[in-house]
């Protein structure tokens, strides 16, 4: 817990991973976020929760390699942004809206190849 202040929090994360690219497809992962929780637009009854995180995976070198051998080029990193927020809405229920942005999703498009069009897939 990074603060707390009565019914109010503020709580983070740090998320490390690393992978031996010769065998996986990513090399490593780092991901951070804060989670605020506490009254926020709702009566101080209802537990309400709002967070952001952030996270970076990074595709391996053979992997990036391999898939050039096949005519595919691939992004080196992805991050990802998020923003979430939660409320109890009734003592059975929460609901839980969560929205993402994507840097550079892991999408592979076709080189061009001895004179043949590109392509992309998704």
């Amino acid at each position: 817990m990074l603060i707390e202040r009565g019914e109010r929090s503020l709580n983070g994360f740090l998320r490390v991973g690393f992978e031996h690219s010769n065998v996986h497809q990513l090399s490593h992962y780092v991901g951070a976020g804060l989670v605020w929780s506490g009254p926020l637009l709702t009566s101080a009854e209802r537990e309400e929760q709002l967070g952001i995180a952030v996270g970076s995976a990074e595709s391996g070198r053979p992997f990036r390699r391999a898939q050039a051998t096949l005519g595919w080029s691939v992004q080196r990193n992805e991050t990802t942004i998020e923003l979430t927020y939660r409320v109890q809405a009734l003592p059975w229920l929460a609901l839980q809206p969560d929205v993402q942005h994507v840097i550079n999703r892991e999408r592979t498009r076709r080189l061009k190849m001895r004179g043949s069009s590109a392509c992309a897939s998704s």
